[in-house]
């Protein structure tokens, strides 16, 4: 899908995404908290892609522990509308937090930053077997 940036419309989103729709009313409050524009990358990925982007190297769990393969997913990947920096990682963090969110999917953190390695996904918390 094309990124879209986030706004008021978590039902749309959630629709869209097929993104449960509390974790699409979290990613809108997310969204409305951080001091810059946020878009959601990727809701649900079907098992060949979540099976494919692992292949690739990319942070992504197996199939049967992610938030991504759940449907609707419980999972989202993010990406903010201005330039990457560490400041730029925190702030989207500190807003996923504060929503309600789980910042990172349980993926290693840089213990100088505080910064999770895949620091653009934001769960519910971990998927139940």
């Amino acid at each position: 899908m094309i990124p879209e940036r986030i706004n008021g419309d978590w039902c749309g989103l959630s629709s869209r995404w097929k993104l449960d729709p509390t974790l699409a009313q979290r990613l809108t409050a997310m969204a409305a908290r951080a001091p810059f524009p946020v878009q959601i990358i990727s809701g649900y990925r079907s098992p060949e892609k979540q099976r494919q982007l692992k292949y690739e190297g990319r942070p992504a769990a197996p199939v049967d522990r992610s938030t991504h393969t759940s449907c609707p997913a419980t999972g989202a990947d993010v990406w903010p509308g201005i330039a990457v920096t560490r400041v730029v990682q925190a702030q989207l963090g500190e807003a996923g937090t504060i929503a309600g969110l789980r910042w990172g999917g349980g993926s290693p953190v840089d213990p100088q930053t505080g910064i999770p390695s895949d620091w653009n996904h934001f769960d519910m918390g971990p998927r139940s077997r």
